[in-house]
């Protein structure tokens, strides 16, 4: 990557339509910070952190399940087929991981705001796995009162036994893959169930009234059409659900959905400069089903959905405690990462250890990264808070990046708040990697030296 190519990563290119030419390509990860110190020895270095008094004014955690019964076409989290027969033994060994919070008094002081579970698909469980889970979780955590605990699901497997089970164990919030009400598109990802069973399913547990009821919908589907996504929308705003989220369909190289459409067994789903305007309408539907917006991807009808963990988990200063083999945390100023090979994860949890495959302590920026990605997920940077935190000279830094973002499309400041256009929204994921990387050059690159105007706007 020449600099030309590398600053227009950063300063965005100019174009008539920012919506869908703003950049290249779509990033489809999370943003990442250079400069982590790679711990040496990780289960001392937990020791020490689980031992010590906790000083985070907030914590949540995350409990992955690495199971699932079938493997969609799009999904890049598939790890184990829930017929590997290894499903008790790994509640197991979740549970040793909680007890050890417990014995170390790790919590006693900060009680838990969210606890998510999920995967992989948590639903594939059996309702006795389920529940054993979700008894262990209140004997183990100190949750707060209101926390949020969310199980993750999706319907073809998740019957009246296991939802009985999750209200009886205390989960107060369904996270359900939905992608699509439409039949031949769900079919096309690998999905079981019809569209009207799904109706059916998602009624029977707003029926119970005990939990908040979230949906993920996906746009840029193979053979999805604007008035199928359309449909999508509104049915799942008809229903009254308590939230819905939109995904942008991200297709990885050398993933099943990948190579299926590269032999021509399926059709190309949409280009990004295709999703872009799938994304718009989604604004436009959502909120004239008086939806509101909580981030870039969330709207909420209740006041009972809260989306508590999706918020929290990028705010800076979080606790994130890690629990299920190919989880991912961060506490009291490193990031960790827990053994993604089951067995692994069995054989080390079984020696009473914290199967901890990596560990590393993040850089010095990594809160005010934390602080910018998170505000921009809720669509705004406030410059003047971000300057009272951690320093004006990180505003000044960021000043010809904005001006730039401001001149393409991307975003609106006035008077040291800079809201996000419809453009800048769905490109979050770029202007968010954007700033990590423009932050992270020495002070001596802060100006360009070359000048972003009349790159080409290609199609991504």
């Amino acid at each position: 990557m020449n600099l030309q190519e590398e600053l227009t990563w950063i300063f965005s290119q100019q174009t008539s339509d920012p919506l869908r030419y703003a950049f290249p390509k779509k990033r489809v990860v999370h943003p990442f910070v250079k400069g982590m110190e790679p711990v040496s020895n990780p289960h001392d270095q937990w020791q020490d952190l689980i031992c010590s008094q906790d000083r985070s004014p907030k914590h949540i955690a995350y409990i992955n399940i690495p199971f699932c019964q079938t493997q969609c076409l799009f999904c890049g989290f598939y790890r184990n087929n829930a017929r590997t027969g290894l499903e008790s033994e790994y509640i197991d060994c979740l549970i040793k991981e909680l007890k050890e919070v417990k014995k170390n008094h790790f919590l006693e002081r900060s009680p838990l705001q969210a606890v998510y579970i999920g995967g992989g698909t948590p639903s594939s469980l059996s309702s006795g796995n389920i529940f054993r889970l979700l008894e262990s979780i209140h004997e183990n955590l100190n949750l707060a009162n209101d926390c949020e605990l969310t199980f993750e699901c999706r319907l073809y497997d998740f019957d009246d036994d296991k939802i009985q089970s999750c209200l009886d164990g205390g989960v107060n919030r369904f996270s359900i893959g939905v992608q699509s009400f439409n039949t031949r598109c769900r079919q096309l990802l690998g999905r079981m169930l019809p569209g009207d069973e799904i109706v059916s399913r998602l009624s029977h547990i707003q029926s119970q009234g005990q939990a908040a009821l979230a949906i993920d919908l996906m746009y840029g589907l193979p053979e999805q059409t604007m008035e199928i996504w359309e449909k999508d929308l509104m049915r799942a705003a008809q229903y009254g659900l308590d939230g819905i989220s939109v995904y942008q369909l991200n297709v990885f190289e050398g993933g099943r959905l990948n190579k299926k459409v590269s032999k021509g067994k399926l059709a190309e789903p949409s280009k990004t400069s295709e999703q872009a305007i799938y994304f718009k309408r989604s604004i436009d539907v959502l909120d004239q089903c008086k939806y509101r917006r909580m981030s870039n991807t969330h709207w909420q009808n209740t006041t009972r959905e809260r989306n508590l963990y999706n918020s929290l988990s990028k705010q800076p200063d979080i606790l994130l405690l890690p629990f299920g083999s190919g989880s991912g945390g961060k506490v009291e100023g490193f990031s960790l990462a827990l053994e993604t090979d089951l067995k692994r994860y069995i054989d080390i949890t079984g020696q009473d250890r914290k199967p901890i495959a990596f560990m590393a302590k993040q850089p010095e920026i990594s809160p005010l990264i934390s602080e910018i990605t998170w505000q921009l997920d809720q669509g705004y940077l406030d410059l003047e808070l971000i300057g009272s935190r951690y320093g004006s000279k990180y505003c000044e830094k960021m000043k010809p990046v904005l001006e730039a973002w401001q001149s393409n499309g991307l975003v609106q400041s006035t008077e040291g708040l800079v809201d996000l256009t419809v453009a800048g929204l769905f490109w979050y994921v770029n202007l968010s990697q954007a700033l990590v990387d423009w932050l992270s050059k020495p002070d001596q690159d802060d100006t360009p030296d070359v000048e972003i105007t009349g790159v080409a706007a290609q199609d991504g």
